[in-house]
């Protein structure tokens, strides 16, 4: 039930399977209400099936938020017991939901549950941190991103471009290949700049295609972008079930090609190694791609193959300024929920807050005193992230004091722990 859910990129399927027994399944009516702005909190939800629409009630024109399978809401509620920040409501095919009780966290009777709860908090907050990120840094669009999205004058795309570099022409392209092919793959949005995505450190297939032309240019060799037609089950099967169907049966691929030699060489650096499987599992016949390699007349370009076409069967493009126009729908976190068995494939690529590991470290010896650590962790994110909601609705924070003292997150972790000791035994 949990296992293509965001969770499912840090719990394991034993996990997962226990942690659904402390929960319960819900269905929701097409456009049924599942709670409203400012209402008392009990739950923390995971769509299951079908999704929900977070609407806004403070009088602005700003969209509903689309929350798909897989997703996480109600976090704030979960762990601060404050009302709702938006009004649920279910869309148009209704949803499925697997909920969970606040009072699970002060409900803890032996040391399996709490090492259960643990790993469910611990799992939570990369979510948190990604929710928080882009709240606190809203997205803004770059009018001139068209024309300058291949920046391969940046100051770090140059450093790396140096560390390349090979003494031959061939021997470059194929080493920045080898670097940008090794970066996860991931779905995410498209407009960014070359250096935006080395800062990432992943990228889809547009993205990961920009930071390898930008390194080619930068390293002095003719670098140009391709686009193919091809069956969208390349790309559909790295996704969870639930959004395959959200694809039409064809899509179109982005990628680099290098010219050398007098010739344009296709370079696709799109798919790590490790995502490769998800695809293979299904359709076996793309097995004996997984063994090419970019290299001298060794033009790599395995979705075009696999979809019946001629490897030089393409027209090199200046640039991406036609895609980079384009307006992407879904948001960071309905990303997130896409990327989950890419996740699980590859590895996670968000890092877990200072506080998580000493958790972990104390669940094989003292499960209580994890919990503990873990939820005085997660609820100074989940805070900071309910204080730039309420900043950006124009609320009061609650029990915000005229006077303001600042502290340190390891000495409110700290405060927290001594406040939640009631909680289990340590």
């Amino acid at each position: 039930m949990l296992s293509e859910s965001k969770l499912a990129t840090v719990l394991s399927e034993a996990h997962l399977s226990e942690l659904a027994k402390f929960g319960e399944v819900i269905d929701l009516a097409p456009d049924e209400l599942l709670f409203r702005v400012h209402q008392p909190s009990n739950y923390l939800y995971i769509t299951i099936a079908g999704d929900i629409f977070l609407i806004s009630e403070n009088g602005d024109d700003a969209l509903p938020v689309w929350v798909g399978p897989g997703d996480i809401l109600g976090e704030i509620g979960f762990f601060l017991g404050a009302g709702r920040t938006k009004t649920a409501r279910a869309g148009t095919s209704g949803c499925v939901l697997w909920r969970i009780s606040r009072s699970r966290l002060y409900e803890i009777s032996d040391e399996k549950t709490a090492a259960l709860l643990t790993h469910l908090l611990i799992a939570l907050a990369p979510y948190v941190k990604v929710r928080r990120r882009k709240l606190a840094t809203p997205k803004t669009v770059d009018s001139e991103l068209g024309h300058n999205h291949c920046d391969h004058t940046h100051p770090a795309i140059i450093q790396l471009a140096r560390s390349l570099r090979r003494g031959e022409a061939w021997a470059t392209a194929v080493a920045i290949w080898e670097f940008v092919r090794s970066m996860p793959y991931r779905f995410g949005f498209w407009d960014l700049k070359a250096s935006a995505t080395l800062q990432l450190g992943y990228g889809m297939c547009t993205t990961k295609a920009n930071l390898q032309v930008a390194l080619l240019r930068a390293c002095g060799l003719a670098g140009a972008f391709t686009e193919l037609k091809i069956d969208s089950q390349c790309v559909s099967l790295c996704m969870p079930k639930a959004y395959r169907a959200t694809i039409g049966r064809q899509i179109k691929h982005y990628f680099a090609v290098v010219k050398l030699d007098g010739r344009w060489f296709p370079c696709d650096a799109s798919f790590t190694p490790q995502c490769m499987p998800l695809v293979i599992n299904t359709i076996p016949e793309f097995a004996p791609y997984q063994r090419y390699a970019f290299g001298p007349d060794r033009p790599y370009n395995i979705v075009g193959e696999a979809s019946g076409l001629d490897p030089f069967d393409f027209q090199p493009l200046p640039d991406l300024a036609k895609v980079m126009s384009k307006k992407p729908f879904y948001d960071e976190d309905n990303f997130e929920a896409m990327n989950v068995l890419l996740d699980k494939a590859q590895g996670a690529v968000h890092q877990l807050p200072v506080w998580a590991e000493p958790a972990k470290a104390l669940l094989p010896r003292n499960p209580a005193a994890a919990f503990q650590k873990a939820f005085a962790g997660i609820t100074v994110e989940v805070r900071k992230l309910f204080s730039i909601i309420c900043r950006n609705e124009g609320w009061r924070v609650p029990d915000e004091k005229k006077k303001v003292v600042i502290v340190t997150d390891d000495e409110l972790i700290e405060v927290l722990e001594r406040r939640y000791e009631h909680v289990i035994e340590a």
